[in-house]
């Protein structure tokens, strides 16, 4: 059963020793079906509007709202009424940390797979579960569905356990993900989650965790959701190297993400915009948050360009995945902002895109450009800049996190890190597990030296272009879907063969 919690504070279902955290992003809670089924207390909390169920379908943020004032008024009005507010008060919880998910009394160690690992035996044919976003344009959900179609043209036997998200699929993806949600696989196969550490695990499958984190030290709640995973899955040497710091003990292993190198191509046609584009075009791609430096790239390139020179800087983001005009508006009014802070009075042209492309169209937007930059304070991988190297852009990003396993000197243009500092902003709104995190600092000094490579890149494209081949080269070679589905396949292997 999938939940949403719009209480405003975390729900603890006593029946059923289930915490449902609330983290402000009105995330999907998944309980398992025949726990939710047990839940009076959850049935409670959906009567009273305390959280939602989003099985069915998804809630638009209007049904949320609608929800939260519709509870706020239930709140009141026990106020008079003892009864009602103590059941009410009891399953409000006074802590803002997030839970760690409880293993059941019968859980000891490892689960055993009999029926998935004797048909391996059999046939050699795997078979497993997947878990996570698959519906939407991120970052997880754009991973999940290549390693699941993948994996499944492998020969996997994979069936899909839907997570709701927003719907940004054409229509032959969601056959496909129709259809893989239909698949019949053993009661004991292994279960995939690909996805930020779950608050709830099923505890009768072997749990392999794909996830990711930006931040330079692992929080301790998702320290403890990590653990409660049998084996982890990282896609960056970077993050192994995160994971392992911050006392995660399972086994970790490394599948970097992939490219399509048959989309993903310098030859493809440009995308054309109705607001013409200058003759040199920087472009970012990211999700709008300080963790991707917004404001380090908005301040270097307002400070270096003017709007004499002729240069475009392209931005294609959504705020909080969304592609609702007042959504557009928080971007324009951030960028606003901080153009405000720099003291240029001929400033040079920015143009935002906010709506999303489909796989087949984000390419364009690459061709449309003539190099990429993106100052980020911490990738797990990094998606976008990979995009653009299959692309033949050069890439101008930090020297830090999971991008630096295939961004080096030798092919790309880095900004170094001036320190450390935790980050309080907008990045706690986004996740329990940014709350106290370390993230990079971007001073003056980083400004400056993002200043000079991107007028550096622009002054001199024949030496940029030098360095994007050899890039280009790398992820040719490393960094096709095709190279990573072939090592997931050969992790998933593994871990059939060491199964009891």
């Amino acid at each position: 059963m999938k939940i949403i919690n719009v209480s405003e504070g975390p729900i603890y279902l006593d029946d059923i020793n289930i915490a449902l955290p609330y983290t402000g992003r009105h995330d999907i809670i998944d309980i398992p079906d025949l726990k939710a089924l047990r839940s009076n207390t959850l049935r409670f909390c959906i009567a009273g509007k305390y959280c939602l169920d989003a099985s069915k379908k998804v809630p638009s943020e209007q049904e949320i709202k609608n929800a939260q004032t519709e509870f706020k008024a239930r709140l009141s009005e026990a106020e008079a009424q003892p009864s009602k507010y103590e059941k009410l008060k009891s399953l409000l919880v006074d802590d803002t940390k997030p839970n760690i998910p409880k293993r059941p009394a019968s859980y000891h160690g490892i689960p055993v797979c009999k029926v998935a690992k004797e048909s391996f035996k059999q046939d050699g044919k795997m078979s497993v579960v997947y878990s996570g976003p698959a519906t939407d344009a991120g970052g997880f959900s754009r991973m999940n569905k290549r390693f699941m179609f993948g994996l499944e043209d492998k020969g996997v036997n994979l069936r899909y356990d839907l997570t709701p998200s927003i719907d940004d699929m054409d229509r032959k993806t969601k056959e496909r993900i129709n259809k893989l949600m239909t698949v019949k696989v053993p009661h004991d196969a292994p279960k995939i989650y690909g996805m930020t550490a779950p608050l709830i695990y099923d505890w009768s499958r072997y749990k392999m965790l794909f996830t990711m984190m930006e931040t330079r030290h692992l929080h301790p709640a998702y320290v403890e959701r990590s653990n409660c995973a049998d084996e982890i899955v990282v896609p960056s040497k970077w993050c192994k190297e995160v994971f392992i710091e911050s006392g995660v003990k399972k086994p970790i292993a490394v599948v970097p993400l992939g490219v399509d190198t048959s989309i993903y191509r310098p030859d493809v046609e440009p995308i054309s915009f109705s607001k013409d584009l200058k003759d040199f075009v920087f472009l970012s791609v990211f999700g709008w948050s300080s963790r991707k430096g917004p404001d380090v790239l908005l301040k270097a390139y307002l400070e270096e360009f003017t709007g004499d020179d002729p240069v475009s800087l392209l931005i294609s983001s959504r705020y909080f995945g969304s592609t609702d005009e007042s959504k557009k508006q928080v971007i324009r009014n951030e960028i606003a902002r901080i153009s405000s802070m720099v003291s240029n009075p001929n400033k040079p042209h920015i143009c935002l895109f906010g709506d999303v492309l489909s796989d087949n169209m984000m390419p364009r937007l690459y061709a449309a450009s003539d190099a990429f930059v993106l100052i980020s304070r911490g990738e797990g991988f990094g998606l976008p800049a990979i995009e653009a190297a299959a692309c033949n852009l050069p890439v101008i990003t930090s020297r830090y996190s999971g991008h630096t396993d295939f961004c080096d000197d030798t092919n790309s243009y880095l900004v170094d890190v001036d320190g450390f500092r935790v980050f309080n902003d907008d990045l706690s709104k986004v996740s329990y597990f940014y709350e106290g995190a370390e993230f990079p600092i971007f001073g003056k000094k980083a400004i400056e030296q993002t200043r000079h490579l991107m007028r550096y890149v622009y002054e001199h494209p024949d030496e940029a272009q030098e360095k994007a081949n050899l890039l280009t080269d790398k992820v040719l070679k490393e960094y096709t879907w095709e190279v990573c589905i072939d090592s997931m396949y050969e992790k998933l292997k593994s871990t059939f063969e060491s199964l009891e």
